[in-house]
């Protein structure tokens, strides 16, 4: 008996080591996180009467706050350390607040729902802050590891830092508003049609509209033969006085 439970020690023991190997050499952010205060402290708001988290959180605000504080840090790896600009591991581990941002409470605040809803994973786009008060745009996924739902001391979570495909995107946004800023606002008419054969308009200006006489819902999902225009000499010469026309083309 006493070999055999040795022998179970052992086996896991060289488990805990595997486990710890893989979270400390892991590419992603990593974070071993003690919840059950916080989970003690959302039983007992739901004992003195909250029924809807949701509401409860969206009418009080500094509650997310003092839940977030509730949550322990236990360990973080080299990649978080990475992430967050530090070589200090305990600024990580003295709080988790200690990298959010204002923008960081609305992600959190939605997990604690999902939580207090007997949800255990939860995934969300969030906003970080490294310690060189860098704002990042990180990817979230945080699980109650299987076998402690019932008090939540032990939650994984990982961080994936996305800020370069964020700014992207934003860059992206930027560009499509400032060209659909130009094509409404811009004097001379002007329609986009799609590629292809049927050459159907799914965009005017007002510029065109004016000039066409038509209204935009009206023009939508037509081509220009289908309503006429430019089938005359008078369509032609309007076309050619409009702004934006340096000469008449035959």
């Amino acid at each position: 008996m006493a070999a055999k439970l040795q022998a179970s020690f052992a086996a896991l023991g060289a488990s805990e080591a595997r486990y710890r190997g893989l979270f400390e050499d892991s590419p992603v952010s990593l974070w071993e996180e003690d919840a059950s205060a916080l989970k003690r402290h959302l039983d007992d708001l739901r004992s003195s009467g909250v029924a809807d988290f949701s509401a409860y959180f969206e009418s009080h605000a500094e509650a997310v706050a003092t839940c977030a504080a509730l949550v322990k840090i236990v360990n973080v790896n080299r990649a978080t350390l990475e992430i967050f600009q530090t070589k200090d591991k305990t600024l990580l581990l003295s709080g988790l607040t200690n990298t959010f941002v204002p923008a960081s409470y609305a992600a959190f605040r939605d997990e604690l729902i999902g939580l207090a809803g007997g949800r255990f994973t939860f995934e969300a786009a969030s906003v970080r802050q490294t310690f060189d008060g860098t704002e990042i745009y990180v990817s979230l996924r945080s699980t109650i590891v299987p076998g402690f739902e019932d008090d939540w001391s032990k939650m994984l979570v990982s961080l994936t830092d996305v800020s370069g495909r964020q700014q992207s995107e934003m860059a992206l946004r930027r560009s499509e508003e400032t060209f659909a800023t130009s094509f409404r606002s811009s004097p001379a008419a002007m329609t986009i049609s799609r590629l292809g054969g049927d050459r159907h308009l799914f965009e005017a200006n007002a510029a065109f509209e004016h000039l066409s006489g038509y209204r935009r819902d009206e023009i939508l999902g037509h081509t220009t033969l289908e309503l006429g225009l430019w089938a005359v000499p008078q369509d032609r010469e309007r076309i050619a006085r409009a702004p934006g026309r340096g000469q008449e083309h035959p």
